[in-house]
């Protein structure tokens, strides 16, 4: 689509400035505990409800863009964009505990690195126009994190290793 950041995808990679933005303050997070706040503060936002909420002058063609997207393109986008999310969610539960700054260190370089791997899948898929291509040593380093931070969630390694 014309205009758009990426000529050959009908998706646009703006979206990924949402995951961007709180990766950014995870990595500060360790030297900066005041950042705290905003980490807990970020909001789950899919690729739709963040062009309709941002001023991205191209947002209306994007959106249409996204409406016209196959139902398995849109699906593996909602699909990618959800396991960041989760992601996220799961990092901001760990550090409402109070955490020690060990704990906060921990919590966040692992989440960090995994987040940092869905952005970069999400980028490839918008790239790709839908196509997903996984480098099998991408997929073990991924299965680390995900058993560090719990992958649905749950209780994870990194987790079960916190105090409660």
């Amino acid at each position: 689509m014309p205009g758009l950041n990426i000529a050959s995808s009908p998706l646009s990679t703006d979206y990924l400035n949402h995951f961007n933005e709180v990766v950014m303050l995870l990595e500060m997070l360790p030297v900066s505990p005041d950042l705290v706040e905003d980490v807990l503060a970020w909001e789950p936002r899919g690729y739709e409800e963040h062009f309709r909420r941002s001023s991205f002058k191209r947002r209306e063609e994007i959106l249409e863009a996204h409406a016209g997207l196959p139902e398995a393109m849109r699906q593996g986008l909602e699909d990618l964009s959800a396991e960041a999310t989760r992601l996220v969610v799961v990092a901001q539960g760990l550090l409402r505990r109070g955490l020690d700054a060990a704990g906060i260190a921990s919590v966040c370089e692992v989440a960090v690195f995994a987040i940092h791997t869905r952005i970069a899948r999400l980028d490839a898929f918008i790239a790709r126009s839908g196509e997903e291509r996984r480098d099998p040593e991408e997929v073990r380093r991924q299965r680390r994190a995900d058993a560090l931070l719990g992958p649905s969630g749950g209780s994870g390694d990194l987790e079960a290793s916190l105090p409660s």
